[in-house]
């Protein structure tokens, strides 16, 4: 498993961590669950990088909404749990400075009151 997600060399895109996903399945169809240290700091990583993007109100702003909706969708497939709670402070004060629609669905994603 570990060697799939490092095999991705911190890929942004989530599509090419597809055979991850699939050793994360398998595993968990027979009883056992993958969140090693490496790979949640591989989608913490790639999560953060997301948000700083994310959070800087510029025309690129939207596309990485999306990536971090995502990552945190793969997160979710892998069974990983990242740290989100430097992402939830971005979102937070960049919701403060630029509210718009996709910051307030990311938002929401990571689990921040509205």
């Amino acid at each position: 498993f570990e060697q799939e997600v490092a095999a991705q060399a911190g890929s942004p895109d989530p599509a090419a961590y597809r055979s991850a996903v699939a050793i994360a399945r398998e595993a968990k169809v027979h009883g056992f669950r993958i969140d090693t240290p490496r790979a949640r700091a591989t989608i913490e990583r790639l999560l953060l990088d997301a948000v700083r993007d994310a959070v800087r109100g510029d025309a690129d702003s939207d596309r990485a909404v999306e990536r971090a909706l995502a990552l945190l969708n793969l997160a979710h497939d892998l069974e990983l749990h990242p740290d989100i709670e430097r992402p939830q402070e971005l979102v937070y004060d960049a919701l403060e400075r630029h509210p718009s629609p996709a910051l307030r669905l990311l938002a929401a994603s990571l689990g921040l009151a509205q």
